[in-house]
């Protein structure tokens, strides 16, 4: 059992760990580091202290704003279809929206999935159960400490390993006061596989005769403590991985956000550049050359004047202006292109072009310059599907059904919303073209089956109150139906 463990720990993916914490600094205010390393030192000699470089820093959160404006533009998945011929007992649907509601997936989950999706590659959820409730709940793991995905020689995956830090606390409470301390620290690892869940923690080593037992390296031998799925689960991994670009041979996905890296950097150095240039040219600076300032004889108040005295008397004096008289347009210029370039990888509308759209009273404009944001989002939003639908699966059983329907969350067309008119404009549209039926509308705003049934009377009752002259009756429906002797003013209503 100990060697079969072993073999699943022995390699890391570093260089995807440094990427994801490389990201992570250039969103939360960490970026001066790699500013450093990439820009100043390579291309620079500078007798600033770091203290005086620091100051003259001014990044542009850049990679926070990317990521958030992405975030912002995915859509809100939580309305449920499913496919199958046969009829779907009401009571299903309310329960796979109940194990939605319990794990706040419309709050929490579902927006930190969209981010981890570009920021970190993949987003992995643990599926554990709780005693008092049938329905599944969701726990997310930071995929940075996701170590490897053990495949077979088909790309089939037999195992992941998950390893964190667990810090043990111990909370103190005093007469005036609460402390936690901090009492251990140690390194836990998690194997999901199919059928079972594998932890592997120091605290539990192996001993014989009440003395622990060592390997050949002078380690502890850990017993790992096995967690069986119930037998109705023995076929899931209790575990889902929602990768985000990723091709079938590779382990995880890739980190969209490291797209950006270079061109944030490169922009956070253009504007350190400008500021430095205002701060130290943007008022006009007067050069003194071969004479001294007579302090105490000076004034700068309105109506006073400054006194110098001349250092040599053989040697000439002078006093030199120096201020911008460029207004830095070829670094104004230089940042817009590595902002439209910045926007570009990332698939969103350059800042110049957003301004443009502003001026258009046509959503379709926006519309189509969003095409491929719309489509990366497409993706993400399958790939949850893929995930999710494993998930409500396992509901299913965990309620106790047999027989387990695919479910789905239902994917808006198109993905990036242009506002209510133009969403109830779309329904009219698809309405006329016959590809929607009121129902459809009915059940895409989540009425349920007897709500729609309700709603459909009413909506006859009101059809016919507004045309007294027709009286409600199956042969007149079916008339109407058939377009027989009907008005042909009526059937163009």
């Amino acid at each position: 059992m100990i060697n079969l463990y072993s073999e699943y720990l022995e390699s890391q993916d570093a260089d995807r760990i440094k990427a994801i914490e490389v990201v992570e600094d250039m969103r939360y205010g960490r970026a001066f580091t790699h500013y450093e390393t990439a820009k100043v030192y390579a291309s620079k000699v500078t007798t600033l202290t770091l203290e005086e470089r620091l100051k003259l820093f001014v990044p542009k959160g850049y990679m926070e704003r990317l990521i958030s404006e992405q975030v912002n533009f995915s859509p809100i998945l939580n309305k449920l279809e499913w496919k199958t011929k046969s009829k779907v007992n009401p009571q299903r649907v309310n329960r796979m929206y109940k194990s939605l509601k319990v794990n706040n997936w419309k709050e929490i989950l579902l927006w930190e999935t969209y981010d981890n999706q570009i920021s970190k590659g993949d987003q992995f959820f643990e599926i554990f159960f709780v005693k008092s409730d049938s329905a599944p709940r969701l726990k997310s793991l930071n995929p940075k400490y996701m170590t490897q995905i053990h495949l077979d020689d088909y790309g089939r995956v037999l195992a992941y390993v998950y390893q964190q830090n667990v810090v043990k606390s111990k909370l103190d409470i005093l007469s005036n006061t609460a402390l936690v301390k901090g009492e251990t620290q140690r390194t836990v690892t998690w194997v999901f596989e199919k059928g079972k869940t594998t932890i592997l923690d120091p605290i539990n080593v192996l001993k014989r005769d009440g003395e622990i037992i060592y390997d050949d390296d002078n380690e502890p031998v850990i017993n790992p403590v096995i967690r069986f799925n119930p037998p109705e689960l023995k076929d899931y991994f209790l575990l889902l991985h929602i990768p985000s670009i990723k091709r079938q041979d590779e382990e995880f996905s890739e980190i969209i956000a490291t797209r950006a890296i270079d061109d944030c950097i490169k922009a956070d150095q253009i504007s350190s550049d400008i500021n430095y240039a205002n701060r130290m040219n943007g008022s006009p600076v007067t050069h003194a050359i071969n004479l001294k300032l007579k302090l105490a004889e000076s004034s700068r108040s309105p109506g006073g004047f400054i006194n110098w005295e001349i250092r040599d008397s053989d040697s000439n004096f002078q006093l030199q202006k120096q201020e911008i008289d460029n207004d830095l347009k070829s670094l104004e210029m230089e940042q817009t292109t590595t902002e439209d370039d910045l926007y570009r990888k990332m698939y969103l509308v350059r800042p110049s072009q957003e301004l443009k759209l502003a001026s258009s009273d046509s959503s379709r404009v926006s519309q189509q310059a969003r095409r491929s944001l719309e489509k990366l989002l497409k993706r993400l939003t399958y790939n949850i599907n893929n995930a999710m639908n494993t998930f409500f699966h396992i509901a299913q059983i965990s309620y106790g059904y047999t027989n387990t329907y695919d479910f789905f969350f239902e994917i808006p067309d198109p993905i990036i919303s242009n506002g209510a008119q133009e969403e109830l404009l779309t329904k009219v549209q698809r309405l006329s073209a016959g590809l929607d039926t009121l129902k459809d509308i009915w059940r895409s705003e989540g009425l349920a089956e007897k709500e729609i049934e309700l709603k459909e009377k009413e909506h006859l009752e009101q059809y016919y109150a507004a045309n007294e002259d027709v009286s409600i009756s199956k042969n007149l429906e079916q008339t109407v139906q058939n377009g027989q002797g009907v008005d042909k003013q009526f059937m163009k209503t």
